[in-house]
């Protein structure tokens, strides 16, 4: 019995330093988020809801975001298409098929 409450002691006194280990490298963690946003509420500009300009200001980011956005579900496509066709090589090459050098090319200088 005396043995198990001392098991029972020093697992719990293990676990609250592991706790407190984990609590004080995390301690900033709120400090540092807020002064996240607020640098970036601090890079955004600033928007007159009475000024006719704002329209266009927001339309041109806005405009921005939906490009960048078809960019990389571009690349996104592009990439996976390139994964299957890596995927196809290499189940041909487990099957014994010889690629020629112009095959390797192609694999290799996808992108």
């Amino acid at each position: 019995m005396y043995v198990v409450s001392l098991f029972f002691f020093l697992t719990t006194l293990l676990n609250r330093n592991e706790i407190k280990d984990i609590l004080s490298k995390t301690d900033d963690y709120p400090e540092t988020l807020t002064k996240t946003i607020n640098s970036i509420q601090a890079s955004l500009p600033e928007f007159k809801l009475d000024d006719p300009g704002t329209l266009k200001q927001v339309q041109g980011i806005i405009s921005a975001q939906e490009h960048l956005a078809r960019s990389m579900a571009s690349a996104l496509m592009s990439l996976a298409s390139h994964y299957d066709n890596m995927a196809t090589a290499l189940k041909e090459s487990e099957n014994g098929e010889a690629f020629t050098d112009k095959e390797l090319q192609g694999i290799l200088c996808y992108f």
